[in-house]
């Protein structure tokens, strides 16, 4: 019997582990006054796959299915477009509306590290706001999360879809089915080689040549300002308003970041315009330095006509959802990399031969007594094992070092002194100076 591709079992550990990231996740955004809703895992086919929701892609990757009464339903593939359909059917609700809520999605998609077919998404969303202190509160309240799981060395990554789709016109890229394709070209940036890209842009006929003009613009990356400054010595907008909206609203963006202090965890990067096709203005994604292979842990961005199709009105949104699965596989990682580690604070007395068990002992009580200021664990045998069952019960433990006792003790005064991380061995004078030179 197997489990289904792409989903997986959760023991009593991980679960104690996904718990725990949950409970600081909520902390924090029911301190900011964010409002628990729950919705349906199901929603009707024809509700996910609405004009202006997820586009072609994801419908292509939705589960679905017919009831006995012959309606076509599909499993949520996010929390936003159940959450629209909530606020249409709750529509009586005042401006602005602040919600959280957690819960599990399903993408048909293929699988790879830090990515699965069902996984959990943790999301806040506010509702009725336009200006842009709510996609700023929107980041400032992730970031706050995220600190608090105890996650450290995160960037948000941040670009205007705005932006990206007036400079697309500015470099002769018109149409909506053409610039789908490209935007999504320009999405894989940092996962393919120029070569692979070039390739790509094939696909839309696009040469080279024109290629490299897309390329060059939305590589740049950097600092909020550095790249602000950038945008406008290179290109000029007076007569391109999709493009100059982008670029006020980054603007305007970059000035509450800095104001909730934000600005060294904080990039613009053209190159991220996220996937789906509902977002309209601001868009962010989270990054961990050195883990380029797990994605971002935590997007979103602004969806200002989402609701509008579900609605007779359009009601600006924002929001931003947290990859509770992939944020666990991240620390179940680096937990296993600390537990790979040795103390470096322990040793291990060790007899080379039961006889020498007491003078083990001996040199066991020196060490104890005369590092007791380092906070040094010393330890000895006590089941009388031989010598190669000692030194494997010190590799489990992770202790770092293992003193040997032997013949040489009585004869040279002398010890065999073995670094387990190092994976080496030296004989050093059996007193306490000898042994102290080798203790990092």
């Amino acid at each position: 019997m197997k489990k289904v591709k792409g989903m997986r079992d959760f023991d009593s550990c991980l679960m104690s582990d996904k718990d725990f990231i949950v409970k600081k996740i909520e902390e924090v955004f029911s301190s900011f006054n964010f409002r628990k809703i729950d919705t349906p895992v199901m929603e009707y086919f024809d509700t996910l796959t609405k004009q202006g929701t997820g586009g072609d892609e994801i419908e292509n990757q939705t589960y679905n299915f017919y009831d006995f009464s012959k309606r076509r339903i599909g499993l949520r593939y996010d929390l936003t477009v159940p959450l629209a359909r909530y606020l249409s059917e709750n529509s009586n609700f005042a401006i602005p509306q602040k919600l959280q809520r957690i819960g599990k999605v399903w993408r048909y998609e293929d699988t790879k590290k830090g990515r699965y077919r069902e996984f959990s998404q943790y999301d806040v969303d506010i509702v009725g706001s336009l200006d842009m202190t709510a996609d700023a509160q929107i980041l400032f309240c992730a970031y706050c999360a995220l600190k608090n799981t105890g996650l450290s060395g995160f960037t948000f990554q941040i670009n205007n879809r705005k932006l990206t789709d007036g400079m697309l016109e500015y470099l002769g890229v018109k149409g909506d089915k053409l610039k789908t394709g490209v935007m999504r070209t320009i999405d894989k940036l940092e996962k393919l080689s120029r070569d692979e890209l070039y390739r790509e842009f094939e696909k839309y006929n696009i040469k080279k040549t024109k290629a490299d003009k897309i390329l060059d613009c939305f590589e740049l990356k950097g600092s909020v300002n550095g790249v602000l400054k950038s945008i406008k010595e290179k290109y000029s907008f007076e007569n391109n308003e999709t493009a100059s909206e982008g670029l006020v609203e980054l603007e305007k963006l970059g000035e509450y970041l800095s104001s909730y202090g934000m600005n060294k965890v904080c990039e613009y990067n053209l190159s991220i315009v996220r996937g789906l096709d509902y977002y309209t203005g601001c868009v962010f994604e989270t990054k961990i330095k050195g883990e380029r292979q797990l994605g971002s842990i935590c997007s979103g961005g602004r969806y200002d006509k989402m609701l509008g199709s579900f609605m007779n009105k359009d009601v600006p949104c924002t929001g931003i959802s947290i990859g509770v699965d992939r944020l666990l596989d991240y620390f179940v990682s680096k937990k296993k990399e600390e537990n790979k580690l040795m103390n470096k604070n322990a040793i291990f007395v060790a007899s080379a031969d039961v006889q020498y068990s007491n003078r083990a002992i001996e040199l066991a009580a020196i060490l104890r007594d005369k590092l007791k200021s380092k906070d040094a664990i010393i330890e000895t045998d006590v089941t009388g094992r031989k010598l190669a069952s000692q030194i494997k019960y010190a590799d489990r433990e992770k202790i770092r070092y293992v003193i040997i006792v032997g013949k040489d003790i009585d004869n040279l005064k002398k010890v065999t002194f073995k670094d387990m991380e190092k994976h080496c061995e030296k004989q050093v004078s059996a007193d306490l100076k000898g042994i102290e030179k080798m203790i990092e």
